[in-house]
């Protein structure tokens, strides 16, 4: 029995929705679902019960949950104590992120630099989304997090530093109109039908806040519910697809599609996070200096 497929049926036992629980684990519903099926199949009992508007456990799932959570919490124990019982290992930082927070270069060029600083410090990673790794931080059960926000600062419990800001961006055909445009202006948007790739992502809000900003409710053609469909996506007609440009990028087909920003620039921020008006750990310190001192010099 996979561990994963333990922490992958306690994340949607915990989201109850499929479509969430793929983000959170930067997965697709399809591979998700097969991974449950795959664990249903090896317990031999149903672990949920599917209908097209909930997911909920069924009785044995229930029962089954005590298990995966104490499974999942003592795999989690044992990694953290182990690396903190290795004398290699001076100390520990642990760094919760939402998704692939990894693949950005600033955090890997971060990490570079804190790793010259402390070079016997063991780096561990949480995963979660939002909420789970904002209460982690008030727990200190992580020193740091990396999260995607609307926001460069907020009036909350957290320090922020804003690794960098990915702006809103358009995919269309290189045939359409719109690829001969440097940005395109949002209020070219109006009359479009546009395709976001689920409503749970936080470019689906930016993009409808900044439609409403400027003074109408955007056109959505199509809600996809598994990633694996927009990864496959090719653009047809006067179809137009709305993703941040770090995905964007990722998806889009260079023979077929360009990507162009939107105007006016709006951007999610992916930010760093530590605890404020409180004591920090020496390690925590230096690894919020380490990615300051790295997005200054980018």
């Amino acid at each position: 029995m996979e561990v994963r497929y333990l922490q992958e049926f306690v994340t949607l036992e915990r989201m109850r929705n499929f479509t969430r629980a793929a983000d959170a684990l930067y997965t697709t519903e399809a591979t998700l679902s097969r991974h449950i099926r795959t664990l249903e199949k090896e317990l031999g009992q149903p672990l949920f019960i599917r209908t097209t508007r909930r997911t909920e456990l069924t009785e044995f799932g229930k029962k089954f949950l005590v298990y995966a959570e104490k499974i999942t919490q003592t795999m989690r124990e044992c990694e953290t104590n182990l690396l903190k019982q290795d004398p290699r290992h001076v100390d520990s930082l642990l760094i919760g992120v939402f998704g692939k927070g990894f693949h950005y270069p600033v955090v890997d060029k971060s990490l570079r630099r804190f790793t010259l600083r402390v070079p016997n410090c063991a780096i561990g990673m949480v995963e979660g989304d939002p909420v789970q790794l904002k209460e982690k931080l008030h727990k200190r059960e992580c020193n740091v997090i990396i999260i995607r926000e609307k926001t460069e600062e907020a009036d909350d419990a957290f320090k922020r530093l804003t690794l960098l800001r990915d702006p809103l961006c358009v995919i269309v055909s290189k045939d359409d109109p719109l690829a001969q445009e440097e940005t395109v202006e949002v209020s070219r948007l109006r009359e479009r039908k546009t395709t976001m790739l689920t409503e749970y992502m936080l470019s689906y809000e930016v993009f409808v806040e900044l439609c409403r900003a400027h003074g109408f409710e955007p056109h959505m053609r199509v809600m996809f519910k598994e990633r694996n469909i927009i990864e496959n996506f090719i653009v047809i007609s006067e179809e137009t697809t709305v993703l941040c440009r770090d995905m964007a990028e990722r998806l889009f087909d260079p023979a077929a599609q360009v990507v162009r920003e939107i105007a006016p620039r709006t951007c999610e921020c992916v930010n760093l996070l530590a605890l404020k008006n409180t004591s920090l750990p020496e390690i925590t310190q230096i690894a919020f200096e380490c990615f300051a001192e790295t997005v200054a010099v980018t």
